[in-house]
């Protein structure tokens, strides 16, 4: 997986589904269930009769040299921290739309207290089962959504649900490109589901030099 800066990502929560996706188009093939191996280990991808994808993201991360332990204030904002093969930046707001992800976004990814960088996500809650992201992802800039991020998200939530005695069934989070579902299952694992759609198809030519 390639950011738009060039650099490679560890892995690529939407663009997994797509791999998924194509595979099963240009082969053909019933399979209902894929593993697909990335930078971040291999994922499972269960292919769902609704045409969605479901893709086992793994056990969240919450202490890593990419970012501080527990809760950190910069820009004047708190921020959560878990990495889901990437690092992630997570911090709840009241209004998300007042939250500038291109102006805030690069100075939180190239904060030096993120030695490889960091993806930011803010979060407002909507209901107890969805909350609205924005997204600022590492070496791309502002995105319509993030797989990994949706993860993150949903990892922190349910780690600060579980502090409150509270669970958690699947969430909705609504991304300004669409909505991606998430749950845990008994190993801790974040499960994510959502659509892939073709979007356009095209050739390259390649000769040598």
């Amino acid at each position: 997986y390639y950011n738009a800066d060039g650099t490679i990502a560890e892995m690529c929560g939407n663009g997994i589904r797509c791999v998924a996706k194509f595979f099963l188009e240009k082969t053909k093939s019933n399979l209902k269930e894929l593993s697909i191996d990335t930078r971040a280990g291999i994922k499972k991808v269960i292919c769902n009769k609704d045409g969605s994808f479901s893709v086992n993201m793994g056990v969240p991360v919450f202490s890593h040299p990419d970012f501080p332990d527990g809760l950190f204030t910069l820009e004047n904002i708190e921020f959560q921290f878990v990495s889901m093969g990437n690092p992630h930046a997570i911090s709840f707001v009241k209004n998300i739309l007042k939250i500038n992800i291109s102006e805030i976004g690069p100075r939180i990814e190239n904060d030096y207290h993120f030695p490889n960088k960091i993806n930011v996500e803010f979060v407002e809650k909507i209901s107890d089962n969805c909350f609205k992201v924005k997204v600022w992802e590492r070496g791309s800039g502002a995105t319509l959504a993030c797989g990994t991020g949706a993860c993150a998200v949903c990892a922190i939530i349910i780690k600060n649900c579980v502090r409150q005695g509270l669970t958690l069934n699947e969430i909705t989070l609504e991304f300004p490109g669409g909505n991606l579902y998430l749950s845990e299952n008994e190993k801790g694992e974040i499960i994510l589901r959502g659509p892939a759609v073709c979007v356009f198809k095209g050739e390259i030519e390649w000769t040598e030099i």
